[in-house]
């Protein structure tokens, strides 16, 4: 490694990194291609997906807080090649369908582990960057790496379900250790630990805690995360319920929403910058954009294609809200050296929404059908709009 120049050596960081994380999404997203295919098994029915679906939420949000502020203060490939290699055994481990009550606590291991991710990366990326011109352009890729990770994992596990249900969890968990593996070649000028993160712990958090932007930030971020993750959870089945349609024709259906969330992490930077890199704005234009694709839902049933295509523009404008959150917002706290901290505390906001929305959803959609968990969504955007509209400033 140190026969490489200094950019060869952050590009490497920054490759690797990105590619870590959106390898994850693999072993994340496969739950909801699995879903129908475990309902039609007899494994469990949506309440039971719904509970799977909470306890890697929950159990990530938790990780988050956790984990972004451990992430702050250790190696970060030590934390990144741990968390991926857990991760890649536990959905090993579920691929081989044991009862419900376990998939369910293996399936919140996963959660944790994929929570030691994200904070340790954008970390590395943002000092391996430290006082480069390219750094914004570096966060961008992040935030893009995400988006086609959930593209990938899709595509994964689309192809993966043509052998079964285990299928869509062994295929991920092998990619997951395999990419795991390689973070051993990730160079060290951005493993180190800055020396504002050496600093007093609660000095560091009663900075966090007294900005009144990170306060005004919460809900809009688990409002986010209830559309976001249920969004990308239930697509399939509400294709398949509504439309009459089989796995491999909602397939078609389905894989729409990735590629729109990656679509939508390559026009970001178009639209951050349209929005005078306003985080404020760029966050509430995007919810009010949620709401205008969700309410013809509540008036009549759209053909299918309409409704991928309506469903294609929320997708998009969460991926834009989920840029503003957990790459922008948190790299702008590099001084007090909280990256991963601040990162970790947004991820928890957000997951603890998405948490709450697929308990809550899965019992609500057998009771209610689907219309109701989109009128809580479209409740959820417009309240986060004047939040975000409320003294937003420049980042």
């Amino acid at each position: 490694m140190k026969k490489l120049s200094l950019v060869a050596r952050q590009r490497l960081t920054l490759s690797l990194c990105a590619m870590a994380y959106a390898i994850i999404y693999t072993g994340r997203q496969n739950l909801s291609i699995a879903s129908p295919l475990m309902q039609a098994d007899g494994i469990t029915d949506s309440a039971g997906i719904g509970i799977m679906g909470s306890a890697f939420f929950f159990v990530y949000a938790i990780g988050r807080l956790l984990n972004g502020y451990i992430g702050d203060r250790v190696n970060a490939r030590v934390m990144l090649m741990v968390g991926m290699g857990a991760a890649g055994i536990a959905n090993l481990v579920v691929g081989f369908m044991p009862p419900l009550p376990a998939m369910i606590v293996l399936w919140g291991v996963n959660g944790f582990f994929q929570s030691m991710l994200w904070g340790p990366a954008l970390k590395t990326v943002v000092v391996a960057y430290e006082g480069s011109p390219e750094k914004s352009k570096a966060l961008m890729t992040m935030s893009t790496g995400v988006g086609l990770g959930s593209l990938f994992a899709v595509v994964v596990a689309t192809l993966s379900a043509q052998a079964g249900a285990g299928a869509v969890f062994f295929i991920p968990a092998g990619l997951i250790l395999f990419f795991g593996a390689m973070l051993i070649f990730l160079p060290p000028d951005g493993l180190r630990q800055t020396e504002e993160a050496k600093a007093d712990v609660w000095a560091q958090f009663r900075v966090i805690l007294r900005d009144p932007k990170l306060w005004r930030t919460l809900f809009p971020a688990a409002a986010h995360g209830v559309v976001k993750d249920n969004l990308i959870l239930w697509v399939p089945t509400l294709f398949m319920t509504q439309y009459g349609l089989d796995l491999n024709n909602a397939a078609y259906f389905v894989f729409i929403m990735p590629l729109a969330n990656f679509i939508g992490r390559l026009l970001f930077p178009v639209a951050f910058r349209i929005f005078r890199s306003n985080q404020g704005v760029t966050a509430a234009v995007s919810f009010a954009l949620c709401v205008v694709s969700l309410a013809p839902f509540l008036l009549l049933t759209p053909p299918a294609w309409v409704s991928a295509l309506l469903l294609a523009v929320v997708a998009i404008a969460t991926s834009w809200i989920n840029a503003v959150y957990l790459s922008i917002y948190s790299a702008d706290y590099a001084k007090e050296g909280c990256v991963s901290t601040v990162a970790g505390v947004m991820d928890a906001a957000t997951y603890t929404g998405s948490a709450i929305g697929s308990a809550a959803f899965g019992a609500l959609i057998l009771v209610a059908g689907y219309n109701a968990m989109i009128a809580i969504w479209i409740a959820l955007c417009v309240v986060s709009i004047p939040l975000m509209l409320w003294k937003s400033k420049k980042a």
